[in-house]
């Protein structure tokens, strides 16, 4: 196949690094993709974002050629590698593959593990290549050992070096993290984030922690029961999401109700605006609960405190207001808060989103 043949080549598909265009797939009746487009540039790193079962996974096989495709186009760096018609075998796409259970050969070392990919190359230049890409991740000191007796993070890095060993155009990581703890976990993030950026080529990750993602990504994909719901920077899915559902993937909300009249909505801490949506017709309100800022007395709406928890960086306050409505708020430490006592509070605007009931 070549990047010309088939109908209705997209345009993106000479530049991008990877293209998916219009890719449908089931599983019998069940279906798992509808119509998801997708494309990631040279040196950029896109997270495919989204709950269990969304198609997350499945996308990724996909792209990787380890599924048939059923409908739609896969272009890597140009050239046309899956139709319905016809597919190019995982093993001649040059893209790596790192999933989370790393899949590394116990019966080889880690020097070993990292030249098995590299074809068509001396065996001592082979192993020259693996020496020196286990150097660059701190771990020229195990080349001898074998997996079993690494530990989770020293796994996870010789699996990332093994899968950018023979520079493929694309890299393709399935929750590569999921399996390490917290402390750990940041640590080889943030190693695996400056290597990728380093070799310059596209990347796609599937997560579904929303935290990792923003770390990560030039881009996130959200995706929703197998369509993507909105894509962009991390600020633009936090700041201006599309539905709800974007909303609510990117931290904990408080929800109200309420009517749109002449563009805006009332609520207790003033009106929010909500243009396009007629007058009289109900809306949501939602509200990040770190929108809040506690502000002196009688400067803010007066609330009080009926929970405190102490989370390091902020204080999850539950308060009520004198309605009676309860909300979450996460504020700085600093004010000394005791269930309660009275709590005035503004709300930054940033943090709302209004939506059509």
């Amino acid at each position: 196949m070549n990047a010309t043949s088939g109908p209705g080549l997209i345009e993106p598909i000479a530049a991008a690094g990877l293209v998916l265009a219009d890719i449908h797939h089931a599983f019998g009746r069940n279906t798992v993709l509808k119509g998801v487009d997708l494309s990631v540039a040279p040196g950029e790193i896109v997270c495919l974002l989204g709950p269990s079962g969304c198609g997350k996974t499945t996308l990724l096989r996909l792209a990787a050629g380890l599924e048939t495709l059923q409908q739609g186009r896969i272009a890597l760096s140009g050239r046309l590698v899956s139709t319905p018609a016809e597919t190019l075998p995982p093993e001649d796409r040059r893209v790596g593959l790192m999933f989370q259970d790393f899949a590394l050969f116990p019966h080889l070392t880690v020097l070993d593990n990292v030249a098995f990919g590299l074809r068509g190359h001396s065996a001592e230049i082979k192993r020259q290549t693996a020496r020196a890409l286990l150097q660059r991740v701190g771990l020229a000191g195990v080349a001898n050992a074998y997996p079993h007796l690494l530990s989770g993070g020293e796994q996870q890095r010789v699996a990332l070096v093994r899968a950018l060993a023979p520079q493929p155009q694309v890299m393709l990581l399935d929750e590569p993290f999921s399996g390490l703890d917290a402390r750990l976990r940041d640590q080889v993030r943030d190693q695996t984030l400056a290597i990728l950026k380093e070799q310059g080529v596209a990347t796609l990750l599937v997560t579904h922690d929303a935290e990792e993602a923003l770390l990560m990504a030039d881009r996130i994909a959200l995706m929703e029961a197998g369509q993507l719901s909105q894509t962009g920077p991390a600020e633009e899915l936090y700041f201006r999401p599309l539905s709800p559902f974007v909303a609510g993937f990117f931290g904990e909300l408080n929800r109200l109700e309420g009517k749109a009249s002449n563009g805006s909505v009332e609520t207790p801490f003033g009106r929010l605006p909500c243009p396009g949506i007629a007058d009289g017709r109900g809306v949501q309100i939602l509200i990040r609960s770190e929108g809040f800022n506690a502000t002196e007395k009688d400067k803010g709406v007066p609330t009080r405190v009926e929970r405190v928890r102490f989370l390091g960086p902020i204080n999850l306050v539950e308060a009520r207001l004198s309605q009676g409505t309860t909300f979450r708020a996460r504020l700085r430490p600093g004010q000394a808060l005791n269930v309660g006592q009275p709590l005035w509070l503004t709300l930054d605007p940033r943090y709302s989103f209004v939506f059509p009931s």
